[in-house]
Formats: C-alpha cells, sequence, structure tokens
C-alpha cells in the first residue's frame, strides 16, 4: 500500500473512532523483512476503538 493510500485509510479510521495512534505498518511478505528495520511486536492493551 503506497503513503497516500495509507494516510486517506488512517484518516477514514479515525473518523470512525479509531485510535489510529496505536496502528503499525508492518510487512505483508517475506520480501519486506529487514531484521533491522521491522517494527517490534507492540506492547498494547485496551480497546482500539475509542470510548470503549
Amino acid at each position: 500500500m503506497d503513503d497516500v493510500t495509507y494516510g486517506a485509510s488512517l484518516r477514514r479510521l479515525d473518523e470512525m473512532g479509531y485510535e489510529t495512534s496505536r496502528f503499525r505498518r508492518v510487512p505483508q511478505f517475506p520480501s519486506q523483512l529487514d531484521q533491522e528495520t521491522a517494527p517490534k511486536p507492540a506492547q498494547t492493551t485496551g480497546p482500539l476503538l475509542r470510548g470503549q
């Protein structure tokens, strides 16, 4: 997904009430993995929807 589409998706999800600050962009295919730049699994708790 290109950056423009990703940004538009985040804005739409934010408008729907999701906590988009907790979303993480992650590789979808093995060829996209890079040991040094791959994000670490997020340690999150609580709902992704605001107000729940």
